[in-house]
């Protein structure tokens, strides 16, 4: 947990801004105190809290002073709570985000309850819980949420895949989800899931489908990890070569020569015409890498 971190780096002029009544070395000398590796000294966190107080009085709408007060209050948690014990602290949080609701300070205290949430010792046995708060999130901030998605996407990567998969359409359900939150959920399914799914073609069938070129006879991409690639392209299709690429790369290990063609066929409907160049030149490389 930062916030004792966060908090000593802030330097003593800013924090005697923010006591009218108190001395610029009794409010310094508070926030060194909780600068300490060991944890925080009550008396000088009540300080350092009682400054973010009277500072909310006289700046209602700063949201890095409300941040601020929200992370201490976390810290006087301990330094691995669980979700219980967060579970008071619900209420200041909503208030502090009602009240900056409409501004962009409002995704900083969400993306403070987030973080606490995932960071609970018991986050990954408690999934729900976790998600509920992304919920609230979501619903508050509406499209402005979408980068909170990306440490829920970082978070969802480190339970086991099954569980991950039961979860993740909760963050995707509504657009905009950000690149970096499909390329996560996509080297999750890649490194922990099956590459590829049975072939629905059978016996001499397969055989003679090999043979012609068409549909691979041994197998196909699995089902899960296509379903994540259409997702992701259906939003950043436009302005990703990267992301065709890893998919049509995808067909391409099996010897899927069909399908990689269609995914490229595909790839320059749809990308920016500025891009096609780079894609061409790049699948061809994949193309003779993959003959070698």
């Amino acid at each position: 947990w930062a916030a004792l971190h966060f908090a000593a780096a802030l330097s003593a002029a800013e924090v005697s801004g923010l006591l009218p009544d108190a001395s610029e070395p009794d409010a310094a000398l508070a926030w060194r105190q909780l600068g300490g590796s060991d944890g925080a000294h009550d008396g000088a966190l009540q300080l350092a809290l009682s400054a973010c107080e009277a500072g909310a009085i006289r700046h209602p709408q700063d949201a890095s002073l409300a941040c601020m007060r929200l992370r201490l209050l976390l810290a006087r948690c301990g330094e691995r709570p669980t979700l219980s014990d967060l579970a008071h602290l619900r209420d200041p949080f909503h208030e502090v985000a009602s009240a900056l609701r409409g501004t962009l300070g409002a995704l900083c205290v969400w993306r403070v309850w987030i973080e606490a949430a995932i960071a609970a010792a018991d986050s990954t046995s408690q999934p729900q819980v976790v998600l509920a708060v992304w919920r609230r999130a979501e619903a508050a901030l509406r499209a402005e949420s979408a980068p909170l998605k990306v440490l829920l996407a970082e978070w969802l990567c480190r339970l086991n895949l099954s569980r991950a998969r039961e979860l993740r359409p909760a963050l995707l359900r509504s657009p905009p989800t950000p690149l970096r939150v499909h390329e996560a959920l996509l080297a999750h399914e890649t490194a922990e899931g099956p590459l590829y799914g049975k072939s629905v073609l059978q016996g001499a069938s397969a055989d003679l489908a090999g043979q012609s070129g068409g549909v691979s006879a041994r197998c196909c991409v699995a089902a899960e990890l296509v379903a994540l690639f259409e997702r992701a392209v259906s939003e950043h299709g436009d302005d990703s070569v990267d992301l065709w690429l890893h998919y049509a790369r995808c067909h391409l290990r099996q010897g899927a020569f069909a399908k990689a063609s269609a995914v490229h066929d595909r790839a320059l409907r749809v990308l920016k015409e500025q891009l096609h160049s780079d894609f061409v030149t790049r699948y061809q490389e994949a193309l003779r890498g993959d003959a070698e």
